[in-house]
């Protein structure tokens, strides 16, 4: 079997192509080990850190500093991944809560373990549709879903009114 390269091999390879995509693709594979995805988290290209981010073979406490690296880039549109990740942790989510980009916003919204307080805080932002994410969000606190139900937007209660989680109080406000 001499002149065969193990998979190991052809993994540790490809994680130093010059091609920022196969790097990328080399950090998103389930049969990368953590070793090399520590590695792949020092990338130059935000998209292979972004991969290495949501591998399921990334420690822990790796991912949290990555996602923690990624959520202070000045690209808002790899704030928004981070802000949307599930992994993300909460201070993290509390911190993009109030980014300056409505996107990122929106993500942190949507993001079905976003803290209760960052939810309360987006339920009032400026933009409707960060209030719609907000009532959309099936985590929402219920208190805070039926201050939605109550709200001017006709979307923001529309979204109020299609939440599963919406408590019945809530609907009879609508």
């Amino acid at each position: 079997m001499s002149g065969q390269i193990n998979d190991l091999s052809l993994l540790e390879m490809l994680a130093v192509d010059e091609n920022d995509y196969v790097r990328e693709c080399v950090a998103g594979n389930p049969n990368t080990p953590a070793l090399l995805l520590e590695k792949l988290a020092a990338d130059k290209d935000l998209r292979v850190c972004k991969e290495v981010a949501t591998n399921p073979n990334t420690p822990p406490s790796d991912r949290e500093k990555l996602l923690e690296k990624l959520g202070t880039d000045e690209d808002e549109g790899v704030r928004q991944f981070v802000a949307f990740n599930p992994k993300t942790h909460v201070s993290m989510l509390e911190k993009l809560a109030t980014d300056k980009d409505e996107d990122v916003r929106q993500a942190v919204a949507d993001n079905p373990n976003a803290p209760a307080l960052a939810l309360e805080k987006l339920a009032t932002d400026q933009e409707s549709v960060v209030r719609e994410s907000v009532a959309e969000n099936q985590n929402a606190p219920k208190p805070l879903l039926e201050q939605l139900a109550a709200h001017e937007d006709w979307e923001v209660r529309r979204a109020v009114a299609e939440n599963p989680n919406t408590p019945a109080l809530a609907l009879e406000k609508l």
